[in-house]
């Protein structure tokens, strides 16, 4: 006791507060990492959509004729079998 102040005990509900702080605090980080997790997927899908597009975009030239995988012209064949099935 100093200077006449005694240091009062916790209230009676305080252990149960303090379960009740602990098992917020659980789940605000549960919650923090399903949205970390939602928005991972939501990145990868995002992503793979922006690659498809890009793919699609590459293959056809704005001109309508055709690109190989690498970003080439078709070969000399390729035009003739064109010509011959009437495609030009």
């Amino acid at each position: 006791m100093l200077f006449g102040w005694k240091p009062k005990p916790p209230p009676i509900g305080y252990d149960e507060l303090s379960d009740k702080i602990d098992r917020v605090e659980r789940q605000v980080k549960m919650l923090e990492l399903e949205w970390e997790s939602t928005y991972n997927k939501l990145r990868s899908i995002l992503a793979r959509l922006n690659k498809r597009d890009e793919r699609t975009e590459t293959a056809v030239t704005p001109s309508g004729g055709r690109r190989m995988e690498n970003g080439s012209e078709p070969d000399e064949i390729d035009r003739i079998i064109g010509l011959r099935r009437g495609r030009r």
